[in-house]
């Protein structure tokens, strides 16, 4: 039993090995299909500990990234690639702090990137979801899900809050910043109507006009990735898949190496 004062953390991961890629993986994904593939929505939690409160609050279309970050890459299957075969909508729900808020950004940008509706739950008191659940009902939790805004919103609102708090000394370049980063996360939106209204939202919001943030926008935009990526990138187990089966056999089964040299 962890000491209540502890600074350590939570839980400790393993690292990721032939055998077990977290990138590959959601912890409760065999629990939580039925109710993801019902609702069509996902809660993307960053712990183990925050889905399984959050189950006890009777949300059960909630998974979690094995101890790592979220991915996407097209070398493998991935968090994102696998998620998008059983959910529109994704709603992330991360810890409340600097790091999750990176974290954050980091996921709305994969999801987006992949078509995916992207919405942010955010909590103002406690440090992650595990902690808000352990002092709020079952229903506060479902409204706190419930109320979760767009990440385009989230990003708008947040540079927003960042240029009304500050005492800069170069208040224009400031918006002008703000403004680029806003931008770069609507490049990533695939429908062009919904792109144009984050434009107009924006322009409302920062003060700016929108055919100066549309010039952005067409700065921004990036040709789409290329599928296959350059063998330097590839993962190791791409190339060695019978070589890896044979290996999980062997461990698995150590009597089997016997009957391979005798053979």
């Amino acid at each position: 039993i962890l000491d209540p004062q502890s600074k350590l953390a939570k839980y400790i991961n393993s690292s990721t090995s032939i055998v077990y890629q977290k990138d590959n993986e959601f912890y409760a994904g065999p629990g939580s299909i039925q109710a993801i593939r019902k609702t069509k929505k996902t809660v993307i939690v960053e712990g183990y500990f925050d889905l399984i409160s959050l189950y006890q609050k009777g949300i059960t279309n909630v998974l979690a990234s094995c101890g790592t970050a979220l991915t996407a890459t097209h070398a493998r299957p991935t968090h994102v690639r696998n998620l998008k075969r059983i959910a529109k909508e994704v709603i992330i729900f991360y810890d409340n702090d600097n790091a999750g808020l990176q974290a954050t950004k980091t996921a709305g940008e994969l999801c987006l990137k992949e078509g995916l509706t992207v919405k942010i739950c955010t909590i103002s008191k406690e440090k992650d979801p595990d902690e808000f659940c352990q002092r709020h009902s079952s229903v506060e939790v479902q409204q706190v899900i419930d109320n979760s805004v767009s990440f385009i919103e989230f990003i708008i609102l947040e540079e927003k809050q960042k240029l009304q708090s500050a005492s800069s000394k170069n208040p224009i370049e400031d918006k002008v910043s703000s403004a680029r980063k806003i931008v770069k996360y609507i490049a990533f939106v695939q429908d062009n109507t919904e792109k144009n209204e984050w434009i107009r939202f924006t322009s409302r919001e920062l003060q700016i006009p929108e055919d100066d943030l549309r010039m952005m926008l067409s700065a921004n935009q990036q040709p789409k990735e290329n599928l296959k990526k350059p063998n330097s990138e590839q993962n190791i187990t791409d190339y060695y898949r019978p070589e890896l089966t044979f290996i999980i056999l062997i461990i698995l089964n150590p009597r089997l190496l016997e009957r391979f040299k005798e053979k």
